[in-house]
C-alpha cells in the first residue's frame, strides 16, 4: 500500500492545482479530492485493524501449538522427544516473532 500513497498525493496535488486555478469544474475536483482522501484513510484504518486481527490470531495459534505439546508431554511422557519437540516449537515461534 505505501506504493500507492505517492501516487494519491500527486493526484491530490493535482487536484489542488486546478482548485487554486479556478477550473471550471474546481467543486467537483474539490469533492472528488476530498473522496480520495477518506476512502485512503478509511483503506489504511481497514488495514491496521487487519494486522491486529491477524497478528492476535497468530499469537493465540503459537501458544495453543505450545501448549498442545505440553499437555501431549504430560499425557505420554517420553524420554526427551517430546521435550526436543517442544523447545525446537519454541525456537520457531521466537523465530516468527522476530520477523
Amino acid at each position: 500500500m505505501n506504493g500507492h500513497e505517492p501516487i494519491l498525493q500527486k493526484m491530490i496535488s493535482s487536484g489542488d492545482q486546478l482548485i487554486r486555478a479556478r477550473h471550471f469544474a474546481a467543486s467537483d475536483i474539490k469533492d472528488r479530492c476530498e473522496d480520495i482522501k477518506q476512502a485512503w484513510a478509511n483503506l489504511l484504518d481497514q488495514s491496521k485493524h487487519r494486522k491486529s486481527k491477524l497478528d492476535f490470531s497468530l499469537q493465540k495459534q503459537s501458544v495453543s501449538v505450545v501448549g498442545n505439546v505440553d499437555i501431549v508431554a504430560s499425557v505420554f511422557p517420553v524420554s526427551g522427544s517430546l521435550s526436543r519437540l517442544k523447545e525446537k516449537v519454541s525456537r520457531d515461534h521466537s523465530s516468527t516473532q522476530a520477523a
